[in-house]
């Protein structure tokens, strides 16, 4: 997954992914077209209104990309992480603005060519799909400083990146690499490489030529022993952690190591990261350092507003945090957590806070502190029940809770009327929770991978927008209103349906008004066609008086005038 905040070398591109998990409408393509297209969610199409340069589609199960965003010229960063893409329109070749393209966790065996068109990218993500090569293609992308290929299937390393003249930062971890090629070396200009949980027996050879190399992260390979490395004069971070290694390599002093006989990283900040804590910024990213501490000189930078501590060794956080009193968005994913620290709940203008993937059991009673928080992130830990301390948060309106050991939901979820998105996939529900069809504000529900065998039906639920509940054993979708996007068992015979009844509507409703309209048409013909109406040239006084009830254009009829003059229906003349 790509992380909310990317590592310290591109932290320009920090960024939230949390509030777009939000409702998607689903509608049929035409017959030439390969599978569904998509409405965009309304905060998307609000984006796109304003022409903003950033758009997120992430986490909406994407099968193919909606057509009309290949026509958004003025996009300059797209992310499309965690969907289900096999492929790319060729028209996305029209994004020439595009600078930033993500595509992590998708389906993808070969990268699409397209995207090598797109020759103005400086970051491109392509992590956790199913690629082995890479098009010949990719040379195109002379503006590339950061790629993401990471847990893929690669065997090799892509000699094709080697003619990449401006990439600075790789990652290539998670893959099946065995060594490394000598012309490795000619690039000059990488600054970060990360090979991490391959298949190495022994530190390459070329890495000892690398001296431009400023951060080198091996661990989870199968290196017995490391050579010195005091003669790399760029070298600042060398992370080693789980290899068969017992006595660390010889470093300058100042280098970072993180392995066996290593010291903690405490105080000493990669130059990139000291150079944003210089700047003033107000955002910063310390991801994917191995931090086992905090550098107590965080706590002093009081401007920040969001700070990512993901994919790090963290238990704890120094009481001297509190001082991050502005701090409105805290990433604290992928650590080691066994409980919220007592300090994050000191942060009062929390907005966002991320706790994925740590050791959670419980929340602290201190949480109810927080009540400006609107997104809380706590999937991948170990709850066996629903946080009841959540529901004094008055504010919270996106909740993750998937990845976990949960079992049932308590009937008093249905107070808090501000939530909108619920994610609780991945738990141990058996049965579709009640207080659930008493939640009228909800608008997207995650029920996947749970063991559901049936589904009550939802077309009482006003705000409703997105059910998923896919890889559970239902074999009945659940019946909901008109416009309700279902993913999973049923869903697609569901809208083949629902698409059908919508074209006969449509199309009755086009003869309807066909009808209507030569009606009118002839109608309109008629008059035009009788001519205005005569005027009369005697003066006013001269006009014959008209009977009462009468009009002037016609002869009185006893039945249409009351029965004034003429013959009545019985047969006898009015009186």
């Amino acid at each position: 997954i790509l992380p909310r905040s990317i590592a310290f070398n591109h932290m320009e591109w920090s960024l939230n992914f949390s509030q777009n998990k939000e409702e998607v409408v689903v509608k049929k393509k035409d017959d030439d077209e390969p599978d569904w297209d998509l409405e965009l969610p309304p905060r998307t199409e609000d984006c796109i209104e304003s022409e903003e340069p950033f758009l997120d589609l992430s986490y909406i199960k994407m099968t193919n990309l909606p057509t009309r965003i290949c026509s958004l010229t003025f996009l300059e960063k797209l992310f499309l992480c965690n969907n289900r893409l096999q492929t790319l329109p060729k028209s996305l070749a029209q994004l020439q603005g595009l600078r930033l393209l993500a595509l992590d966790q998708n389906k993808m065996d070969d990268m699409p060519v397209v995207v090598c068109e797109l020759v103005n990218l400086t970051h491109l993500y392509l992590s956790n799909n199913k690629l082995m090569t890479l098009p010949v293609e990719m040379v195109n992308l002379k503006n590339l400083r950061c790629l993401w290929l990471d847990g893929n299937f690669f065997l090799h390393f892509p000699r094709l990146l080697l003619k990449l003249p401006n990439l600075s930062s790789l990652q290539l971890g998670d893959n099946m690499i065995r060594d490394l090629p000598n012309s490795l070396c000619r690039m000059e200009k990488l600054r970060g490489l990360w090979l991490y949980g391959n298949r190495f027996t022994k530190f390459p050879k070329v890495l000892m030529h690398m001296e431009n190399l400023e951060s080198l992260d091996m661990d989870h390979n199968k290196m017995s022993s490391l050579p010195d490395l005091d003669h790399l004069p760029a070298l600042h971070l060398f992370s080693y952690d789980q290899n068969p290694i017992k006595v660390p390599p010889k470093v300058r002093e100042g280098v970072v190591l993180v392995g066996a006989g290593a010291r903690d990283l405490r105080d000493e900040l990669p130059p990139l990261v000291e150079d944003s804590v210089e700047s003033g910024e107000s955002l910063l990213g310390l991801t994917f350092l191995g931090l086992s501490n905090l550098p107590t000189r965080i706590c002093s930078l009081k401007h920040l507003e969001k700070l990512f501590l993901s994919n790090n060794r963290l238990q704890k956080l120094p009481n001297a945090f509190a001082q991050l009193e502005k701090l409105r968005v805290l990433g604290l994913d992928q650590n080691k957590f066994d409980d919220i620290p007592l300090v994050v709940c000191e942060l009062v203008n929390l907005t966002h806070l991320y706790m994925s993937n740590n050791k959670l059991l419980t929340v602290p009673v201190e949480m109810v502190n927080l009540e400006n928080l609107r997104c809380l992130w706590l999937d991948g830990n170990y709850f066996q029940h629903f946080p009841g301390l959540l529901m004094k948060l008055p504010n919270l309106s996106s909740l993750q809770l998937g990845d976990n050991m949960i079992r049932d939901l308590p009937n008093s979820l249905c107070r808090m009327e501000q939530l909108r998105g619920l994610w609780l996939y991945s738990n141990r529900f058996t049965k579709f929770p009640k207080v659930l069809m008493r939640m009228e504000y909800l608008e997207t529900l995650d029920l996947d991978h749970n063991q559901i065998p049936s589904l009550p039906d939802l077309d009482h639920l006003p705000g409703l927008h997105l059910f998923s509940y896919d890889l559970n054993p239902v074999k009945v979708p659940p019946k909901v209103r008109d416009g309700v996007v279902l993913v999973g068992a049923g869903a697609r015979d569901l809208r083949d349906a629902r698409e059908q009844q919508l074209d006969e509507e449509r199309q009755a409703a086009e003869e309807e008004a066909a009808k209507n309209a030569e009606v009118e048409a002839k109608l309109l013909l008629k008059i035009r066609l009788k001519g205005p109406p005569k005027q009369s040239t005697l003066a006013p006084e001269q006009e014959p008086e008209q009977e009462p009830g009468t009009f002037p254009d016609r002869q009185p009829n006893g039945v249409a005038d009351g029965m004034v003059k003429g013959v009545g229906l019985d047969g006898r003349e009015g009186q």
